[in-house]
């Protein structure tokens, strides 16, 4: 997906999520939230990275072109989880109960293998 070659993956269930979230809006501000997203997911998906240990998040940090100095103070930052709690609001309230799930002006899917329906439903709103 997106070119990310899967491959080693070191699993970034809790503590590695928090973390990458809670650099979420410091990438966003200085201008790299693409460069974060797609570093994080190669590091976690491909290169078998621990979000979770500084050394790792800081080589996925520095990999998205960030500062870690600058990028490690928003790890005390929680207010990131109020946003992910309004999106896990938004989801349950739209039929969906888990990730990833992918929701167009008329269609809801669950699963990665739903891409065919998404684009079939983006299409369709153009038309």
């Amino acid at each position: 997906l997106h070119g990310v070659p899967f491959g080693k993956v070191c699993d970034p269930v809790g503590a590695g999520v928090e973390r990458c979230m809670a650099i979420w809006p410091f990438a966003e501000k200085e201008g790299r939230l693409r460069e974060w997203l797609r570093a994080a997911a190669v590091g976690i998906w491909s290169q078998g990275i621990n979000a979770a240990s500084d050394n790792g998040l800081k080589f996925l940090v520095e990999n998205a072109g960030l500062d870690w100095n600058r990028a490690r103070r928003w790890l005390d930052d929680d207010s990131w989880r109020d946003l992910a709690e309004d999106n896990r609001n938004a989801m349950m309230e739209a039929g969906s109960w888990g990730v990833p799930s992918f929701m167009t002006q008329d269609d809801m899917v669950w699963g990665q293998d739903r891409f065919a329906i998404i684009e079939h439903s983006l299409l369709a709103s153009q038309a």
